[in-house]
């Protein structure tokens, strides 16, 4: 399971928002329009308040 630090995931999740995670997660359609969009509102909503560091690449 990738972690903020794996860079390599990142980059992947950047290039295909919507694939991406799925090797990794089992992600509702709502959460994954969260991450294809970056509402980063939406996902702290969920997780919490994030840092501007995790923030970032989303």
């Amino acid at each position: 399971m990738p972690s903020v630090e794996d860079s390599e995931f990142l980059a992947e999740l950047a290039k295909n928002p919507e694939e991406a995670p799925a090797r990794y997660y089992t992600l509702k359609q709502e959460e994954m329009a969260a991450l294809a969009s970056g509402d980063i509102k939406k996902i702290e909503s969920w997780l919490g308040k994030l840092d501007k560091e995790h923030a970032t690449w989303l």
